[in-house]
């Protein structure tokens, strides 16, 4: 279950995962419909956006919407909830086509460009924790102390920062650089 501190008033824009299998279903079926989803794009609630990435074609869409009433009315819990987000992102590669749905809510009213900056960005942090993850090891670090924790993790990133800005960057890991 998602806990959300209602009394800090923080934003938050929530992927919606198998644990809220009833709420992943309904706003599954809510854009499932094609007609809806015409309508968003015509109302200007969507985006598309595509690029190459290592010989792969990344198209990524999105649909967004701020009518959140009926979910309101099915689960009180969602009472904050001002917008729900589609995220489709297909991938083309040798000739085959992979597709991958996510769905989110969000408690801010911004439009379609908010939404993507929001789930972008979301993706912008995990890949920089992979980055500490894989390079350091950071997930199997044990350090107690939260002072010297807090310093170790500073001293990750100053040293990332480091390796990408070497040279030589692009033909070894920054596994191997470390």
């Amino acid at each position: 279950m998602i806990k959300i501190d209602r009394k800090k008033k923080g934003y938050f824009c929530l992927q919606v995962k198998g644990n809220q299998k009833t709420l992943k279903e309904d706003i599954e079926d809510y854009f499932a419909d094609k007609e809806f989803r015409k309508k968003l794009k015509e109302e200007g609630m969507y985006s598309r956006k595509t690029e190459k990435q290592r010989g792969r074609l990344k198209t990524r869409e999105y649909y967004y919407t701020e009518e959140t009433e009926w979910l309101i009315k099915r689960n009180k819990e969602w009472k904050e909830v001002k917008g729900i987000g589609a995220s489709i992102l297909t991938t083309e590669e040798n000739g085959k086509n992979q597709e991958q749905k996510r769905y989110y809510i969000t408690n801010t009213a911004g439009g379609v460009e908010e939404f993507v900056r929001a789930v972008r960005g979301h993706w912008a942090i995990e890949s920089y924790h992979w980055i500490l993850d894989v390079t350091f090891r950071e997930d199997a670090n044990k350090t107690l102390n939260k002072n010297a924790a807090r310093n170790l993790n500073i001293l990750r990133k100053l040293a990332i920062s480091i390796l990408e800005e070497l040279p030589f960057r692009k033909k070894f890991s920054r596994r191997i650089k470390r």
